[in-house]
């Protein structure tokens, strides 16, 4: 069974593209390769990771802070809203009968 003439382009695309793919990624690999050879690239992409992660802790203290800051304020609330009587036994100095 022979395939057709377009069947037969198809195919000789597909490996092409695949093979230009392969050169691709080797070349990659070799050029990833090489620069883990020079320092200096591979301290400029060490520091630029470690800003990152700074970057990220910075905007993660920052909703922290304001996720305590609403926490606060609702636990004001809770308080102004309370009765005398049950602040007192949430305390501790009134005594449950």
């Amino acid at each position: 069974f022979d395939a057709l003439p377009e069947e037969k382009k198809e195919i000789e695309n597909k490996e092409k593209i695949e093979e230009k793919m392969e050169n691709k990624e080797t070349k990659k690999e070799k050029t990833l390769k090489e620069n883990l050879k020079d320092k200096n690239f591979v301290n400029y992409n060490i520091l630029l990771h470690l800003k990152n992660i700074s970057t990220h802790l910075d905007e993660t203290k920052r909703i922290n802070h304001a996720i305590l800051e609403i926490l606060n304020i609702l636990y004001q609330k809770v308080l102004e809203e309370t009765p005398e009587k049950e602040k007192i036994q949430r305390e501790g100095t009134f005594k449950n009968k």
